[in-house]
């Protein structure tokens, strides 16, 4: 598990600075990061999962199955979830407080990947160059 840890530190520590930048408003690029917070959100919430199924308190819970996006349960994760902060001139993070995240986007020993983060930066980047902030 130290492995993944040392990881995941270092992709939260890293300062991705947005390639290509054309001259936008800062503005565009908070909206775009509400977008990815938002896709984040969604991702967890929605959608059909298949995964194990058990009882939890009354409910019949359906868990994410290996490789698909986490299913919101407690809603622990998506309340970690916060809104975009900026962190220098062309750059924003959205800050992610529940520990087991790194646990579900990466794996662990005991778990197989439950990639969620990846996927929305990933839309995001598309929007990013739909919109022409990126080349």
């Amino acid at each position: 598990m130290a492995s993944n840890k040392s990881y995941w530190e270092k992709r939260q520590n890293q300062r991705n600075t947005l390639p290509n930048l054309t001259p936008i408003k800062q503005d565009l690029l908070y909206r775009i990061a509400s977008e990815v917070r938002t896709q984040l959100i969604d991702t967890i919430e929605s959608g059909t999962r298949s995964g194990r199924e058990y009882k939890r308190g009354d409910k019949i819970h359906i868990a994410s199955a290996p490789g698909e996006p986490p299913v919101t349960d407690s809603g622990q994760l998506v309340n970690s979830i916060s809104q975009p902060v900026k962190n220098g001139n062309n750059e924003y993070y959205i800050p992610i407080t529940n520990e087991y995240a790194m646990y579900l986007e990466l794996g662990s020993i005991n778990m197989r990947p439950r990639p969620f983060i990846q996927r929305s930066m990933d839309k995001a980047i598309e929007e990013l160059k739909k919109s022409g902030v990126l080349k």
